[in-house]
């Protein structure tokens, strides 16, 4: 019978696998933490820098005589979070009232006035007048033709009359005088004329849903070709205007254009309003009036938002990597230890004795371990 002969594989441990620190995980790590820090600071910083210079700078704005304007809607810079303090500086005969919440309006003193224009299609292209009205105002115009002899041109037929809301649209329709811009508008027909009523004149009539500026506009669509002034007709707008007013009357502070800068202190937790009021109010005169307007910065907030705020995120950042990095290093040391255990296991088993065959007797188990 064949003798068996039982053994076990010799074991031998890998060569050479032993784990050595990477520097890429830390050049990583600095890059990225680096990239961060920029990115935030930039964010951060143009957001700060935007913030102060279009909507914190000194700003110059421009009304009319009559107007009324709250600072919280018409400025969109005043703001207790932001601003320590509110500066307006007054040019001229104009008051500003500091209110301990925001404006609101007296519906039940309403301040009614009319005025005419008389526009000359043949020698001007538009005529216009422009006032900030509040919610609730109304507006409502009429036109006629001041017939100084018989119809000129067909220009005659291309004039009308309309409302045009925002000074950007506005702008817009003097680059490119087109009825598109209009909120409202109607033709003035050629027989509408003042001497002979026509029955009924164009009229617009609109009551004011929000506050902004109001362009009430006469203008001729087609620039005339020659000027005949036996011929000409003038064209008569007559505006009725009933406005409303800010109830200033529990005013915690009054500044008028005599003391030229007037300075506001703003509460932290509070609502303040300021309200400008352009001219007198039984001015309702068609004149130009602007003011300045500027914040004087909260210094603790604009630190803690673009100061304090980036540099944590940038920290948190450094330390979020910091940490993988640490987590890295001590798997590495992990992995390294567990092979340098292995590879002792695998060189206790290199000279292991071989397995005794059942065949085999005691003396020739002994002479083959001998062998």
């Amino acid at each position: 019978m064949t003798k068996g002969t039982g053994f076990r594989p010799k074991l031998f441990p890998p060569r050479g696998r032993t784990l050595q620190h990477s520097q890429k995980p830390f050049i990583t790590c600095f890059l990225v933490s680096l990239s961060i820090a920029v990115l935030i600071l930039v964010v951060f910083g143009l957001t700060a820098y935007n913030i102060y210079h279009n909507r914190f700078g000194v700003i110059e704005r421009t009304l009319h005589s009559g107007d009324m304007v709250s600072l919280r809607e018409y400025g969109k810079d005043l703001s207790p979070i932001f601003c320590s303090g509110y500066t307006v500086e007054l040019k001229e005969n104009s008051t500003a009232f500091l209110l301990q919440s925001r404006a609101e309006l007296d519906i039940q003193h309403l301040e009614n006035f009319t005025f005419s224009l008389i526009f000359q299609p043949l020698r001007e292209d538009f005529r216009y007048r422009i006032y900030y009205l509040l919610p609730k105002s109304r507006l409502s115009i009429t036109a006629c033709r001041i017939a100084f002899g018989e119809r000129s041109s067909q220009y005659d037929d291309d004039v009308e009359i309309g409302i045009i809301i925002g000074a950007d649209i506005f702008k817009n329709w003097l680059r490119n005088p087109n009825s598109k811009y209009f909120y409202k508008n109607v033709s003035v027909p050629i027989n509408a004329t003042c001497e002979k009523p026509y029955s009924p004149l164009p009229q617009l009539d609109i009551v004011v849903q929000f506050p902004d500026t109001y362009h009430i506009v006469l203008h001729s669509r087609h620039r005339p070709r020659y000027i005949d002034m036996e011929l000409e007709r003038d064209i008569k707008m007559t505006a009725n205007i009933s406005r409303t007013r800010y109830n200033v009357s529990s005013a915690l502070s009054i500044c008028t254009s005599t003391q030229k800068s007037c300075y506001f202190p703003l509460s932290w937790e509070d609502s303040e309003d300021i309200v400008v009021e352009i001219g007198d109010r039984s001015e309702q005169q068609d004149t130009e009036s602007t003011f300045n307007t500027a914040c004087n910065e909260r210094v603790v907030f604009w630190v803690c938002i673009f100061g304090v705020l980036p540099l944590t995120l940038v920290l948190l950042s450094s330390l979020c990597c910091t940490y993988v990095l640490v987590c890295n290093r001590s798997l590495e040391s992990k992995y390294q230890l567990e092979s340098a255990s292995t590879s002792q296991g695998y060189g206790a088993t290199e000279n292991c004795r071989p397995l005794r065959s059942a065949a085999q007797t005691e003396d020739e188990y002994t002479s083959s371990i001998q062998n």
